[in-house]
């Protein structure tokens, strides 16, 4: 009787190439998805993600992120994957890394701040799981931003709040985010 090949894919994925309809986190870690995908709990969740108004909020978030965050994180980065828990890994937008945290390819420590950027074709609801994954995780700081609808949210154990896009700030931080510029520059 013939067995089926063991799963042993090192590469890039491609749509024609099958994968299984379960992985565990090391097959999971050892495919690479472009886009990047989610993975939860042994399946593999695509990413909404692309256009250019996202990838032109993510860019002008980050620069204002990055040296507000200078003094006060360790790093921040853009598409990062963050192991939220034992079967849990999202690609965050961008995240501010806490000061003193280890230096993990894969993060499993709560970074400072995780902030995802909603497409065209999505609501701020859509990230919902998303975002219950990175407080699950201990994030203190999860915020939403959604250039298209010019709207802001925070994220925490009581839900989605809509929030002022020019007054994002993390307590007793330097890192503060006034999105009128960006908002202005989406229209």
């Amino acid at each position: 009787m013939a067995t089926a090949a063991a799963f042993d894919y090192r590469g890039e994925y491609d749509e024609n190439w099958p994968l299984p309809k379960r992985l565990t986190l090391e097959q999971y870690r050892r495919v690479i998805f472009r886009p990047d995908a989610h993975f939860v709990d042994g399946r593999i969740v695509p990413r909404t993600l692309g256009d250019r108004t996202h990838g032109e909020a993510v860019v002008a978030v980050a620069g204002c992120i990055c040296a507000a965050s200078e003094t006060v994180a360790d790093g921040c980065c853009i598409s990062l994957r963050l192991q939220t828990s034992p079967t849990r890994i999202r690609v965050c937008d961008i995240v501010v890394l806490a000061a003193g945290a280890p230096n993990e390819p894969v993060p499993t420590i709560a970074p400072l701040l995780c902030i995802e950027v909603i497409t065209t074709g999505q609501v701020p609801e859509d990230e919902v799981s998303t975002l219950a994954d990175y407080v699950r995780m201990g994030v203190q700081n999860v915020w939403l931003i959604d250039p298209i609808r010019h709207k802001t949210f925070t994220f925490d154990g009581s839900g989605l709040h809509e929030s002022d896009g020019t007054r994002l700030t993390i307590p007793d931080s330097p890192i503060r985010l006034d999105l009128t510029e960006a908002f202005a520059a989406f229209d």
